[in-house]
């Protein structure tokens, strides 16, 4: 399952633009490429794949082999 929220007040939008099939695509496979391309471990994360300061609160649960794996799975890699 892949839930998308806009966190800002009122909603900027980003999420109604993803309605769009190849913008979602898009954004998938860049984030497929920024998982597969990053040197921490697979049971892990770091702020150059999946963390950020918005999601600090579960930083210990975000792991990139996991990510990874249903990404793949989705482009039949």
């Amino acid at each position: 399952m892949l839930i998308l929220f806009d966190n800002v007040p009122s909603g900027a939008g980003h999420v109604k633009r993803l309605m769009d099939e190849q913008n979602l695509h898009d954004v998938l496979k860049s984030t497929l490429d920024r998982v597969r391309n990053c040197t921490c471990g697979l049971e892990t994360s770091c702020y150059g794949c999946l963390r950020n300061y918005q999601n600090q609160f579960c930083h210990e649960k975000l792991k990139r082999g996991i990510v990874l794996q249903f990404l793949e799975s989705q482009f039949n890699i």
